[in-house]
């Protein structure tokens, strides 16, 4: 559990969430696969969150680690978007996988850049790229960029978990 908190990432001193990979030794974000650079992660991190949610009695340092990775994930979520397959018979596949503008849906990206929070990608070349239609059309149909992993967590879950562990939070913090 010590490790699991120490290893949220802190960013200018603000607790966020956690990376899909950390160093075995320095335990800081690092990259996995070419196209799994060092970040901060929207799927990754529910489970971790779930994990710790689960802790009995949970310390005051587990307590505002979950906070503060709801708090997080509140924040990076993207509104007024789908992911979804689209038929497109200029790929290989028939086929190609973007964000459609769907005003009542909204997403979390995969991977979020450490320095500047907002979604990135990278393709097997190992590149960062900002924007998923710069990933050749094999990642990006091969591999969930986006999805809606926080959402029964911040909706259900983690209100549920507040509530059981007497945690209220307010602009300032953990009370």
């Amino acid at each position: 559990i010590d490790c699991i908190v120490n290893t949220q990432v802190v960013i200018n001193g603000k607790p966020t969430v956690w990376c899909a990979q950390h160093d075995k030794n320095t335990f800081l974000p690092v990259n996995a696969r070419a196209f799994e650079l060092a970040s901060l992660s929207g799927s990754e991190s529910v489970g971790i969150v779930e994990f710790l949610m689960k802790v009995e009695q949970p310390s005051a340092a587990v307590r505002n680690a979950v906070v503060h990775a709801a708090e997080w994930l509140k924040r990076a979520k993207i509104r007024g978007y789908q992911y979804m397959d689209i038929e497109d018979p200029t790929q290989p596949k028939g086929r190609d996988r973007v964000l459609v503008k769907e005003d009542a849906s909204a997403v979390w990206a995969r991977f979020y850049d450490l320095e500047a929070g907002k979604p990135l990608f990278a393709g097997r070349d190992g590149k960062k790229r900002w924007n998923l239609q710069e990933v050749e059309v094999e990642r990006r149909t091969g591999y969930a960029w986006y999805g809606t992993w926080p959402e029964t967590l911040l909706k259900k879950t983690y209100p549920a978990w507040q509530v059981k562990n007497g945690v209220v939070t307010t602009k300032t913090g953990v009370v």
